[in-house]
């Protein structure tokens, strides 16, 4: 079921993208608002920025986005100001930002304040992106965090459910929930990594995404954390040409990872197993029975372990 990774090139990763220039996102924290479980805000946080990469990177932002936090109905709400033509490439890496400011202020197991963070590129303000728990019912969202299908749509009728307890399988294959045809098949290794550094390369990983349209093919990624301690590493299996890793598949694949498999969401039961695994693992991507990527998760100076 899985391959040696021993055979992948670093020096063949896709260079890493570049932010938009003069990139500034100024966070005020409001702690007397509302404070979030880091769990909850981290798995959102990466979620919402990959539905956010699924859009061309110039695609302009014409209105708001509103995305539902499942367990507290906590709201992250994405204000363009459209006069200034904001992109979706710039709010992905706002998010990117943010979720670093957030490492860097509040490392796990410290709770997160509610937020607001002010936008600025090529010397324009952009928008604003609040995170907070509305006091009010939320209007209609724009569309679901978690999952691209599931999800209702009015923030006052999403599941809350109690967290089931379990312990996330050492390896397994896990399906995604957008595209069941793509299968991770995934192994832990038992190397204990720090939170922040997960985080923060699962956030670098969606950067990447958002720099290449979704049909592009020869996916080759190298995805690194803040501090440069943790990679993401993910490459295409040479095959047809049909049947080869798109962007598409590994945007999708890389938010199963970090949504079921490290942080371990449930979606039918609403919360989250015995709790995230912040460890080391090796991974294989098939679609449609056919494998099309194989990947990892570790620090950057361990060598390749086999998955």
């Amino acid at each position: 079921m899985f391959a040696s990774c021993n055979v992948l090139d670093p020096s063949l990763s896709t260079l890493p993208p570049a932010p938009p220039p003069a990139l500034r996102v100024i966070v005020s924290w409001y702690p007397n608002e509302h404070e979030f479980e880091p769990e909850e805000l981290w798995l959102h946080i990466v979620a919402c920025q990959s539905v956010l990469a699924g859009h061309s990177k110039n695609e302009p932002l014409r209105e708001a986005q509103r995305f539902l936090l499942l367990l507290t109905k906590g709201m992250i709400v994405i204000n363009p100001l459209v006069q200034n033509q904001p992109t979706f490439g710039v709010m992905v890496w706002a998010i990117n930002e943010i979720g670093r400011q957030i490492v860097e202020q509040y490392p796990m197991p410290e709770r997160t304040p509610a937020l607001v963070a002010t936008v600025w590129a090529g010397g324009l303000n952009k928008g604003r992106i609040m995170m907070m728990r509305p006091r009010r019912p939320s209007p209609p969202l724009s569309r679901a965090v978690i999952s691209e299908e599931g999800v209702s749509e009015k923030g006052d009728e999403a599941p809350v459910t109690a967290i089931e307890r379990r312990v996330q399988a050492d390896e397994g294959n896990t399906p995604c929930i957008e595209d069941p045809k793509l299968v991770v098949h995934y192994r832990f290794q038992r190397q204990s990594l720090v939170p922040g550094q997960v985080f923060t390369a699962f956030l670098t990983a969606n950067t990447f995404c958002s720099d290449h349209e979704d049909d592009e093919r020869d996916v080759s990624m190298t995805a690194i954390s803040l501090g440069n301690h943790v990679r993401i590493r993910l490459d295409g299996m040479a095959s047809t040409f049909a049947n080869r890793l798109t962007w598409k598949m590994t945007r999708l694949a890389v938010r199963t990872i970090w949504n079921s498999i490290v942080m371990g969401f449930r979606y039918s039961g609403g919360g989250f197993v015995d709790g995230p695994r912040w460890e080391s693992l090796t991974f294989s991507l098939q679609y449609d029975g056919v494998k099309v990527g194989v990947g990892y998760l570790d620090t950057t100076g361990s060598p390749h372990a086999s998955a």
